[in-house]
């Protein structure tokens, strides 16, 4: 704490200082879905070097920045935004989650960043990532290319309305399944995949699509909701999706309209040899 008093002139005249520490708050967060200044980086491969209007300079060579405890909670997020200045009308950026000298770092995407330049000028780019993020993350900048990152910041949008992929399920239940990079594979008999905290708002929905494969023959999914609100309900749907030797998009309408907050479960009934990549609701 600093304290200071000018005695009526221009400039201070005694400057005090007290030190102190506080705990007990627990892990401080970022928001994401705020804008995140490319100064407030925690973690670097070289000095981190600051930037214009408290943005991050990365010098030509490899170098990377990286923000820890990035709390995109339960709704998580999917789209990135980040203003640069380059002289380079092209410039190139990997994406991380986590570090990307760590050996649990994942690349999420290499975005290729393009914007006609403008001396000392950030201007934004948005990109759609491969797969959505739930929870604390670490996300990290890499690049090869002489640039200055203003920051970034991510769209919010509600997980129930999303384009969700059959590996961000909360709980996947059962003997017969097989996870890909990009998708359930083999799904068998009795398994049963949950989506939790799916608040489909007042609006609600009555449509879903659900793409997948069905390689040998048709199969019947039970598409069950579990209201988590005060009041509990299940309403419980059966759809059939046609074999199929390629991904394909299969459309479902549902006879009621589901609204609130939602567990949604799907369970593969007997006979099922399914591969189930993503869905959305309307």
């Amino acid at each position: 704490l600093r304290c200071s008093c000018k005695n009526n002139s221009n400039l201070p005249q005694v400057v005090s200082e007290y030190e102190m520490s506080v705990d007990g708050f627990g892990t401080t967060t970022l928001n994401p879905f705020n804008f995140i200044s490319g100064c407030e980086a925690s973690i670097s491969l070289q000095k981190r070097v600051l930037s214009f209007q408290g943005g991050s300079f990365f010098a030509e060579g490899r170098n990377w920045i990286g923000f820890e405890n990035v709390d995109f909670g339960k709704d998580g997020s999917d789209e990135i935004t980040i203003p640069v200045f380059s002289f380079s009308d092209e410039v190139h950026i990997n994406l991380w989650d986590g570090s990307p000298d760590s050996a649990d770092g994942k690349l999420l995407d290499s975005l290729t960043y393009n914007a006609k330049s403008i001396y000392n000028h950030y201007q934004p780019n948005t990109w759609k990532l491969s797969r959505r993020l739930f929870g604390i993350h670490t996300i990290c900048f890499e690049t090869n290319d002489k640039l200055s990152m203003k920051g970034f910041s991510f769209s919010k949008t509600p997980k129930a309305f999303a384009k969700l992929s059959s590996l961000d399920a909360n709980c996947i239940t059962g003997d017969m399944f097989k996870k890909t990079t990009d998708a359930i594979q083999n799904i068998g008999n009795n398994v049963s995949i949950e989506f939790s905290d799916m608040d489909f708002g007042t609006g609600g929905t009555n449509r879903i699509m659900l793409q997948g494969k069905a390689p040998f023959s048709a199969n019947t999914i039970q598409l069950r909701f579990n209201s988590q609100n005060e009041n509990p309900e299940e309403h419980i749907f059966v759809i059939e999706a046609e074999k199929c030797t390629e991904y394909k998009s299969f459309y479902f309408d549902f006879s009621k309209k589901i609204t609130g907050l939602q567990k949604v479960t799907f369970i593969f009934l007997p006979g099922s040899n399914f591969d189930f990549k993503d869905f959305q609701f309307f």
